[in-house]
């Protein structure tokens, strides 16, 4: 499957309610006008989004719905032009105006934390104590 449209089927699946709720400004909003408005036209495509957002842990509904981006991607390039120019805009700057925070770790990691705001300590392998 392409890396691109599958981010972009798993989004979708995961974050749709969210952008409704946060009135989904910028390029959100125009990713989910665009596959909606796509959509529309293919009520088999329109069941696979559905069924994606509402079980986005359901890993063959989001596999359904990035098939059906792809489809629609092959039947109108110009299409695949504007969703990937979207997913671009969004990915580049994923937490812009929303505070969101992007945690990512590729590879072996011995202890890890990963968060937004911390107030107080943390401490790995023993507990917190007088410093030394």
């Amino acid at each position: 499957m392409d890396p691109v449209l599958e981010a972009v089927a798993t989004a979708l699946a995961t974050r749709t309610a969210h952008a409704v709720v946060a009135g989904g400004k910028g390029a959100w909003e125009a990713l989910v006008r665009l596959v909606r408005h796509r959509f529309a036209e293919d009520s088999a495509a329109e069941r696979a989004w559905q069924a994606a957002v509402a079980d986005p842990a359901d890993a063959e509904g989001v596999a359904s719905l990035t098939r059906a981006l792809a489809d629609a991607e092959r039947a109108n390039p110009e299409f695949g032009v504007e969703l990937r120019q979207l997913w671009h805009r969004i990915s580049a700057n994923p937490g812009v105006g929303t505070h969101a925070v992007v945690n990512q770790i590729d590879g072996d990691v011995e202890s890890a934390v990963q968060a937004r705001d911390i107030h107080g300590g943390i401490a790995f392998g023993r507990p917190p104590g007088p410093h030394r």
